[in-house]
């Protein structure tokens, strides 16, 4: 598990994509560690290395065989109860699936926030009821579906939903789908919600 701890009072759980814990979430992390939060990721894959971007199929298909989003779920809310008498504020930050992940996790009233970045999955759990603000960002482009229809007939209480331009990644320096504006934009939303 990455751990920066810096004995704030407010911990960020981030959620990696399926590539595990890597150089991106390693960045993210001591990125809000720089604004003196305390960051865990846990690793859900539980693999010695990442994988490659290169190996997006295996990645993926690891991820759906061996994690799942009820899995990874039950991981984060262990975590977060384990820790969360240390913390006066937890918030959720989860990427692409674990972006989902972060959203099936809202209704457990363990969070001060969660914030969803490009979690194209959210789309199948559009019953999920949160019990804590989201904050959901999605790329303008998404192969998968209309991004722009679901995110314009997407309303529920205390969920704000952005779009963002660009693809699928779009915060991830590392990524192919990375877009410099739109990663500079999403931080600044993330970190004008969590405060």
């Amino acid at each position: 598990m990455l751990s920066i701890i810096n004995n704030s009072e407010d911990l960020i759980i981030l959620i990696h994509e399926i590539y595990g814990v890597n150089g991106f979430i390693t960045d993210t992390a001591n990125r809000f560690a720089l604004y003196g939060y305390d960051v865990v990721c846990p690793d859900l894959c539980g693999l010695e290395q990442p994988f490659d971007y290169s190996e997006e199929e295996t990645a993926y298909r690891y991820f759906s065989d061996n994690i799942g989003f009820y899995k990874g779920t039950d991981i984060v809310i262990a975590l977060a109860k384990q820790l969360g008498s240390s913390y006066n504020r937890i918030f959720l930050i989860g990427f692409s699936v674990g972006a989902t992940i972060a959203w099936l996790c809202s209704e457990a009233e363990l969070f001060s926030s969660v914030v969803c970045c490009y979690g194209s999955r959210i789309r199948d759990f559009t019953g999920i009821a949160p019990v804590c603000p989201a904050l959901l960002l999605f790329p303008s482009h998404e192969k998968a579906f209309n991004v722009r229809a679901f995110a314009s007939g997407f309303k529920k209480p205390g969920v704000k939903v952005h779009l963002l331009e660009g693809n699928h990644g779009f915060a991830d320096s590392y990524s192919t789908g990375y877009n410099e504006a739109s990663a500079k934009k999403a931080f600044d939303l993330i970190k004008e919600f969590i405060e």
